[in-house]
């Protein structure tokens, strides 16, 4: 086995193991918000967030630097849905599936996938822990929330950009460092950003669907 295939093995090992092991220590934690979402039923709103989560892994928004043109995907903000609206057991394997779902659809190579997976899943992990055990189960759209999920959100960035250096490190691409440095300024400046705007489509959604009860002013 090379060098490569026994690092992806690791890294799919792990990814699996922390998912179990948060899975047992959140237990029956319910979703971060409920009240947004309590006129759904708990398996329309499951399937809605997988769809959702699939389709933010598929498609890409470019983004120019200076003379190059990058594709972001919006699986984070999709990830950042399921975390608030699904209960902890939930939110810990929707967007693996997810990721393993858009794998078969654009037909990524089978190793390339199962590190993808095994990533996710480890970093999806940390979010999810830490999300619940700094905001806690129906904690709602306060600043406590806001505070956790940049925190989550910074974890789960370290994870997926340590992985990354890793694999690079060991195909001898020189380049790794220069990776690690531009990918976290790139989640430093995304992170706090994206969760606020998503806090506030949320704000807006809800006074939307019963302004009485959850208006915010």
């Amino acid at each position: 086995m090379s060098a490569l295939r026994r690092l992806v093995l690791l890294v799919v090992l792990a990814g699996t193991a922390l998912q179990v092991a948060v899975a047992l220590v959140l237990g029956g934690n319910g979703p971060v918000v409920s009240a947004v979402v309590d006129r759904l039923t708990p398996y329309a709103l499951l399937v809605g967030m997988l769809l959702l989560t699939v389709a933010g892994d598929l498609v890409c928004v470019p983004v120019r630097r200076g003379e190059q043109t990058e594709e972001l995907t919006l699986f984070e903000a999709a990830v950042v849905a399921a975390v608030l609206l699904l209960p902890a057991h939930e939110a810990l394997w929707v967007p693996v599936a997810a990721i393993a779902i858009a794998s078969v659809v654009q037909r990524r190579d089978p190793l390339k996938s199962a590190f993808n997976l095994g990533n996710q899943a480890a970093a999806t992990a940390l979010l999810v822990l830490v999300v619940h055990t700094l905001a806690g189960a129906d904690a709602g759209l306060g600043g406590r929330t806001v505070a956790a999920l940049v925190a989550g959100l910074l974890a789960f960035g370290a994870a997926n950009l340590v992985g990354l250096m890793i694999v690079l490190r060991v195909v001898g691409d020189s380049d790794a460092h220069h990776v690690l440095r531009d990918g976290t300024r790139l989640a430093l400046i995304m992170t706090a950003p994206m969760v606020v705007t998503h806090w506030i489509n949320m704000q807006y959604h809800a006074s939307t669907v019963d302004n009485r009860r959850y208006g915010s002013g």
